[in-house]
């Protein structure tokens, strides 16, 4: 997460020894700590609240220092180390005031002035003492220990007030998290220094109640770290605050359980979702999680009343624990508020765009191109230059393809997918090549892959050699698209003398070629590769009657649009 005005040295750690909601209270309590630490620093954080701290300095030093100044009572119960991810700019000391010089020996800090009462801290009790002073809590100091708990990621019980065996195992992992004695049972110092802390990280992050009455729903939001940006059907937009790199979309809208199902798979072609991560769709709610090297998502919607209502959180890849602790709050106070949801009207004027949805970006492949299902078991053939360098490779239906062999010398690549295809045509081979000046079709799919069926592209065949003199590569007078290439390349009939190549240059030369010349790999260089590989291929019978409907029902029946992605 951003830091705006903080320079942080590698491991840089600090002892953050308060949280104060304005200035006035930071200095008041800067100053005191200087009278008794010596090194005080103030730093702003996104909620608006201020922190101050001991450091910058190494971890192993703030951790020592945490020891022996909290051994000593001169800090408070509650202190902590920070890796300053929340602290924007440096408030204290005040502008042109020469900084106090951190204090090295930490035996004489340690010493408590005994003119002065130690900060916030309580006197510890035995477990007995514990137990009699936890039953004078009211019902609702009970629930408030359970929030903090389940803040902390060791309670997933419910918010009841009951300590049960497991609040009590919760309040046991805590103090073992924490250096106490694991008894289950919190002193009053122990409860002190759980819910201090419990409402310091609140009010750095700026958790608040959000009530948004015409999106329907209620949610508690991190506001230190992200602002209110548009409406934008079936999204609430809220963006990153001060360089937190955190977002989050509010999703309503009405529906029911089938758009629930759409939603879950309209997600999924986000760019802002990675790829990677748990997705599960259930029959009135999904969970949608993803994550790469820089972000992680998390949506989760359900569908009740005729509506269906969720939140999208994106979260930067690292500080994951505060996370997960945003995300804990957020689930657990998420609460659709029925009769409103979002309209097509509450959106910004703009053109429709098939690259975006209410303004995200749709992931797009970094290429695409055709293939061919060579065999009943849905193998295809394609060009080697669609596939090289593609971290995953898909088919129809966003099936996956694994590549089993490839011959880049010839420009083969061959796809398995990976769930059973069953095509309705396969490849016919013919090693016969047309005459000079015959009519020659290929199937692809031009105008950006936006059509979701094969196109035809008619030619002609010019020459049984490319421009090279290559005998294992045939000349074309045809104006294909990038999308075409890997595509077949038909003759009336619909048998397959070739697989078009990728257009540019021809073999060994550098110079570039009239839009209309295209090379075909030939039908007599590509078996071999394919017997090699253990496919058995059917060859041609002259099964198409020659009219271009024939022709047209065996190209679309056995190509394919092959993806190739990040």
């Amino acid at each position: 997460m951003g830091n705006s005005g903080v320079a942080h040295a590698q491991e840089a750690t600090w002892v953050q020894l308060a949280a104060r909601p304005n200035l006035t209270q930071m200095e008041a309590q800067a100053s005191e700590f200087e009278q008794r630490l010596g090194a005080v620093r103030g730093y702003a954080l996104p909620s608006g609240w201020f922190a101050l701290s001991l450091g910058p300095q190494d971890r192993t030093v703030s951790e020592r220092m945490l020891q022996d100044l909290s051994r000593a009572g001169t800090i408070p119960a509650d202190a902590f180390i920070s890796d300053g991810g929340t602290y924007r700019s440096q408030v204290w000391p005040p502008n042109g005031a020469a900084a106090v010089q951190p204090q090295t020996n930490f035996a004489a800090v340690a010493t408590p002035n005994t003119t002065q009462q130690p900060l916030g801290v309580l006197a510890d009790e035995t477990t007995e003492q514990a137990g009699i002073s936890e039953k004078a809590l009211s019902n609702e100091d009970r629930r408030d220990l359970q929030r903090a708990l389940r803040w902390f990621n060791v309670y997933d019980g419910s918010i009841d007030g009951l300590f049960g065996p497991g609040t009590r195992q919760s309040m046991g992992d805590w103090q073992r998290q924490n250096g106490y004695p694991t008894t289950g049972i919190l002193t009053s110092q122990q409860r002190s220094v759980l819910l201090d802390r419990h409402t310091s990280e609140r009010a750095e992050l700026g958790l608040e109640r959000l009530v948004d009455e015409q999106a329907g729903i209620s949610v508690d939001l991190p506001t230190g770290l992200v602002s209110f940006d548009r409406y934008d059907a079936p999204f609430v937009h809220y963006t990153s605050r001060d360089g937190s790199g955190v977002e989050v979309m509010l999703i309503s809208q009405p529906g029911d359980r089938a758009m629930l199902a759409g939603l879950y798979d309209v997600l999924q072609t986000l760019e802002i979702i990675p790829i990677t991560g748990y997705r599960k769709l259930e029959d009135n709610r999904f969970v949608l999680m993803g994550s790469n090297a820089t972000r992680q998502s998390y949506a989760y919607a359900e569908t009740g009343g005729g509506e269906v209502k969720g939140f999208i959180l994106l979260w930067p890849a690292d500080d994951l624990a505060q996370r997960d602790r945003v995300l804990t709050q957020m689930r657990a106070s998420f609460t659709p508020l029925r009769g409103a949801v979002l309209s097509p009207q509450d959106r910004p004027d703009r053109a429709n765009s098939r690259d975006q949805l209410a303004g995200l970006d749709i992931r797009r492949p970094l290429r695409s191109g055709a293939g061919f299902f060579i065999d009943r078991d849905g193998y295809v053939l394609t060009s080697a230059a669609l596939t090289t360098g593609c971290a995953r490779l898909t088919g129809p239906d966003d099936i996956a393809f694994t590549q089993v062999a490839d011959d880049p010398a010839l420009g083969l690549s061959l796809l398995r997918p990976s769930a059973p295809l069953v095509p309705l045509s396969v490849a016919q081979f013919t090693p016969t090549l047309p005459f000079t000046g015959a009519e020659v079709a290929v199937a692809g799919f031009p105008y950006g892959g936006r059509l979701d069926f094969a196109s035809l592209t008619y030619g002609q065949f010019e020459e049984a050699v490319d421009l090279g003199g290559d005998p294992s590569r045939s000349r074309l007078s045809v104006k294909t698209d990038p999308e075409d290439m890997g595509g077949p390349v038909l003759t009336d009939t619909g048998a397959v003398v070739g697989m078009l190549l990728k257009a540019g240059t021809a073999s060994g030369d550098s110079r570039v070629l009239p839009d209309d010349v295209r090379l075909s790999l030939n039908t007599a260089a590509v078996l071999p590769f394919l017997r090699t590989a253990g496919r058995q291929i059917t060859e041609a019978t002259g099964a198409g009657d020659g009219s271009p409907e024939a022709l047209y029902d065996i190209a679309r029946d056995m190509t394919v649009q092959v993806a190739c992605w990040r």
